[in-house]
């Protein structure tokens, strides 16, 4: 057996060939850490537009639910997702057995306040009333549902 540490020293049992294994082994993982990041980066990327093109399809079908250009929508699509995963989670935990009572129908009341509070945030992107708020809240989660289901969201995470 050939080992790859001088005689006398504590690894000098450990056979070459096992060295070599586990350095393949090492950048082996390590190419497979910079695929998954960068395919990580594009499908968040992807989201993204996808919402950003969401916000602007709900804009163009729900009145009262106004975006003046594409940056707009870019911007509002990351402001809804950035206060839906903060300041959204806590007030649907908050609010669970109200939530409960009405069989889920509050979260689409959540949700509306979500998009008037992100459209208080920023420029160029403005709702009217609570009520288009509201019917923006069910159109935009469709429309992402479509959009995520047309991606291939349903992928296998095994």
């Amino acid at each position: 057996m050939r080992s790859c540490a001088p005689a006398g020293s504590p690894r000098a049992a450990v056979p070459t060939w096992f060295v070599e294994f586990q350095y393949r082994k090492l950048h082996a993982i390590e190419r497979r850490s910079i695929v998954s990041v960068s395919e990580n980066a594009m499908r968040h990327l992807l989201n993204w537009v996808l919402s950003a093109l969401a916000v602007w399809i709900v804009a163009r079908l729900v009145p009262g639910f106004h975006v003046s250009g594409p940056l707009a929508a870019l911007i509002a699509a990351l402001v809804i997702g950035f206060v839906n995963a903060t300041l959204g989670v806590f007030l649907k935990i908050v609010t669970f057995p109200l939530v409960l009572l009405t069989l889920g129908l509050f979260w689409l009341v959540i949700n509306a306040a979500m998009i008037e509070l992100a459209s208080a945030v920023v420029p160029g992107f403005h709702v009217d009333t609570f009520g288009a708020a509201f019917v923006g809240a069910i159109v935009l989660a469709l429309v992402n549902m479509f959009f995520r289901w047309l991606a291939g969201g349903g992928r296998d995470r095994g």
